[in-house]
């Protein structure tokens, strides 16, 4: 049975407000059927969608609670996570308001969450192709902008060499350091400030770490000195904590999470360039890059190392797949696989066969039998996925019988995603 929420004696002024905000009756049904943004999580097994505190889902909630407050409902925890709970909150606020609800599906409790209803409940406009596709890395990551991760300095069987990790990409102080040029981005006074208000020391040490190419040394590193740097801090008593806090201040921040996410999507960003290339390499051999192509790009961009090699490998993967099968074969979904099967990760290679099968798993019917015939595919996947990632696409409704957006679609004015 479905967790309902407590209602409470609504003010009859405020349930009226509510109802003239509905939309009429002609125009009501649409409200849950057609394009779905969330699915519903029912079995125990599901992972539930997870975006971050401050994205869509997050924004929906907020909008709920305003509305639920109206209607005498309890509120919904604002956490990014589409529960059962929220579910059952867009039902019963819907409800209040004088959306009519329809049935949900067979062996479903709630409706899907769908653009019209999210449209309705915010006011805003619905999320698009890129906001959908990193909120399925969201997911798997669980991490949002608030959050900091110690690689030095605690009991860890990971990469330690990623010194500090920060927020939703796992931005790192280690290797190519690119949580030093998010820093950078933001008012060095606003830094300043929100590490005193945390009593958390060394952050001008750290925005002042030279790069190796500075020292004129040869590492693996760009900043060499970072990892000496940390142990130095969290050496410190309390220190670990503070700069913890200090994180989860700055990513409360719109200012900074604007600046972190024009890091990795604005012009010239690193994960937009795979992302682009990647794309090139569909429309070389003649694809239209789809909304669950534009997810995979997103999600191997985030999570993979890219160079000249790996970027031939695609190219040649494509190219052996068109000259191999009919031309009614040659789908995007094919395309997908193909290159999954052909480039693989070094590192944590389980991980990221989990992850392929995100963008693989809603066209299985269609690809059976080219994994069976595969003599790399690994036959477990299905295993795989179900460990690690147990979602899909279409969880978050991407389709591959949608283009691809633009940048220029994909990014709010001014490229600065996040904001709100």
């Amino acid at each position: 049975m479905p967790i309902r929420l407590v209602r409470r004696a609504a003010p009859v002024a405020a349930a009226a407000a509510l109802l003239a905000l509905a939309p009429t009756s002609s125009a009501a049904p649409a409200l849950f059927s057609g394009d779905i943004l969330v699915r519903v999580v029912e079995a125990a097994t599901q992972r539930v969608i997870q975006d971050s505190k401050w994205g869509f889902v997050g924004q929906l909630q907020s909008a709920l609670n305003l509305k639920a407050a109206q209607c005498g409902l309890a509120p919904v925890p604002v956490d990014g996570r589409y529960t059962r709970t929220t579910a059952n909150a867009v039902e019963a606020v819907a409800q209040c308001i004088g959306l009519p609800m329809p049935e949900a599906a067979e062996g479903e409790s709630a409706p899907h969450l769908t653009s019209a209803a999210f449209r309705a409940i915010t006011g805003e406009a619905p999320p698009n192709a890129l906001d959908r596709a990193r909120t399925l890395a969201r997911t798997l990551e669980g991490t949002d902008y608030d959050h900091v991760e110690w690689n030095v300095c605690v009991p860890f069987k990971g990469d330690q060499g990623s010194v500090l990790t920060w927020g939703p990409y796992g931005k790192t102080l280690g290797w190519g350091g690119e949580l030093v040029d998010v820093l950078q981005k933001i008012d060095r006074q606003k830094l300043r400030r929100a590490f005193a208000a945390e009593g958390a020391r060394g952050i001008d040490q750290l925005l002042a770490l030279r790069t190796a190419k500075q020292l004129k040394v040869e590492s693996q590193h760009r900043y060499p000195g970072a990892r000496a740097l940390m142990v130095k801090v969290c050496r410190q008593p309390g220190q670990m904590k503070a700069w913890e806090r200090a994180f989860a201040r700055l990513g409360a921040d719109p200012d900074v999470r604007a600046a972190y996410d024009a890091e990795a999507w604005g012009e010239g960003a690193w994960f937009r360039g795979v992302v682009n290339r990647l794309s090139d390499s569909w429309v070389a051999v003649g694809l239209t890059p789809s909304e669950v192509d534009f997810a995979f790009f997103v999600d191997r961009s985030i999570h993979m190392g890219w160079g000249a090699p790996r970027f031939a490998a695609v190219d040649a993967a494509l190219a052996k797949l068109k000259a191999s099968v009919p031309p009614e074969e040659f789908t995007n979904a094919r395309a997908r696989l193909a290159v999954a099967d052909a480039v693989r990760a070094k590192a944590h290679p389980d991980d990221r066969l989990a992850r392929d099968a995100i963008f693989l798993i809603d066209a299985e019917t269609e690809l059976a039998a080219a994994m069976a015939a595969s003599p790399t595919w690994p036959r477990a996947w299905k295993t795989a996925w179900r460990l690690r990632a147990n979602i899909t696409a279409a969880d978050v409704g991407l389709s591959d019988d949608r283009p691809a957006p633009d940048w220029p679609d994909a990014l709010p004015a001014g490229g600065a995603i996040g904001a709100p």
